[in-house]
């Protein structure tokens, strides 16, 4: 056996041994020898040291370590083992670049590729988990999604942060929304605490994926399946190049759910964006049934804007739609200091420059005062004092028959 294989072999077999899978409703004392004992004396020790004990203990038993542990994972028929190793990677000639390629094979029409990792992103209430699951069922049932046809096959779901009672319930929404059918193959794994960095807890996502054989694994959330620092590319990197690989061996997508920060990006290291085939925000108030996407990166396919939507009925159970909806028209961007000038009149009204300057906490009070003359300028901020000797200089947005502070607020909700 692959050396290098043995501890994560070990480690997937381990966890379901000291978690009961695939042993549940089995008596351990009925597994052949030496199981029973292997089992017993593991469970003695802490976490962390339990794989190497573990394969310490069979190769001190004179087993065939490979062997036991496929017959270990074996025991439950639903509950495959991972497939034999791969080689690391296949060494290709020029010529090759030459002959026919397939074509492109979209999983969401010329927008998802059937094959590879995808971000979808946004602020908490802005509806990402609801288009997600959306999505979802909508690929496991075959309708298209916001008016592009789908893939059709299974779909399962990795949930890190709902919890098993919010899922039952907001899938029962989408499902009734889409009037999908009860038998749609649709899996669903809750708060399994999975780091597929580890390869342990990878190769256990691996059988589930096998068994499943989806078209597209979405995992709600990126930060709850990271072992580390968002921030940091050495912990990030291991997370999604896991992922990668789980992509390329079943031919599928991985749709990460995440977050942004502050500054309205994704949060998080530059590698994330970067390990990324697709990447799309989504906008929303969490007050407001309109939802727009945009594609920050698509390797695959041409940058646009789609909108959607959404709604929560009564009919008579809880339902909810998400519907195709024209994308509003894109508006000017901001800089850092100017989002700030703009949030702060939305919120407190006429200010004095001296206020807008001492309260910036996104900028400098320098430059603060120059995105304020720069709005000015741009016919979206206006002094509102009269500008005569001894007036202190007051700022307001800009209120006329045309609006155009609301398109500017817009811009930077």
């Amino acid at each position: 056996m692959n050396a290098t294989a043995m501890p994560a072999l070990a480690a997937w077999a381990l966890k379901r041994l000291m978690a009961g899978l695939p042993l549940n409703g089995v008596d351990c004392s009925s597994l052949p020898d030496p199981w029973p004992g292997v089992i017993s004396a593991l469970g003695a020790l802490p976490q962390v040291d339990r794989a190497q004990a573990l394969q310490q203990t069979l190769g001190s038993l004179g087993r065939d370590a490979q062997a036991d542990l496929l017959a270990v994972a074996g025991a439950d028929p639903n509950d495959p083992p991972p497939a034999a190793p791969r080689p690391r990677y296949v060494l290709r000639w020029a010529a090759e670049a030459l002959q026919a390629v397939p074509p492109m094979r979209w999983l969401v029409d010329g927008l998802a590729p059937a094959t590879g990792t995808a971000l979808l992103y946004g602020d908490p209430g802005s509806k990402k988990t609801w288009s997600a699951m959306h999505l979802a069922v909508s690929v496991a049932m075959g309708a298209d999604w916001l008016g592009r046809p789908v893939e059709q096959g299974p779909v399962l779901i990795l949930d890190e942060e709902s919890g098993d009672h919010r899922m039952r319930r907001r899938l029962a929404q989408v499902m009734r929304g889409l009037q999908a059918p009860a038998d749609i193959p649709l899996a669903y794994v809750s708060l399994a605490g999975f780091k597929p960095a580890d390869p342990g807890d990878l190769a256990e996502i691996d059988g589930i994926v096998a068994n499943v054989q989806p078209v597209l694994v979405v995992v709600d959330a990126l930060a709850d399946v990271l072992a580390g620092n968002e921030n940091s590319v050495e912990d990030t990197m291991p997370l999604m190049q896991a992922l990668r690989r789980l992509a390329e061996d079943h031919h599928c997508l991985v749709l990460l759910i995440h977050h942004c920060n502050k500054a309205g990006a994704y949060r998080g290291s530059s590698a994330i964006l970067g390990a990324v085939d697709l990447s799309i925000q989504v906008t929303s108030k969490s007050s407001s049934p309109n939802v727009d996407f945009e594609i920050a990166k698509s390797r695959d396919g041409e940058p646009c804007n789609f909108a959607a939507t959404a709604a929560w009925l009564d009919l008579p159970e809880p339902t909810f739609t998400l519907e195709e909806a024209i994308p509003k028209a894109k508006q000017p961007r901001y800089s850092r200091s100017e989002e700030y000038v703009l949030r702060y009149l939305e919120e407190h009204g006429p200010s004095l420059l001296s206020d807008i300057a001492n309260h910036a906490d996104t900028c400098s009070a320098e430059a603060a005062r120059r995105a304020v003359y720069n709005l000015v300028a741009r016919d979206l901020v206006q002094r509102c004092d009269g500008g005569g000797p001894g007036e202190r200089a007051t700022y307001d947005l800009v209120k006329d028959e045309a609006d155009p502070w609301k398109s500017a607020l817009e811009a930077v909700a």
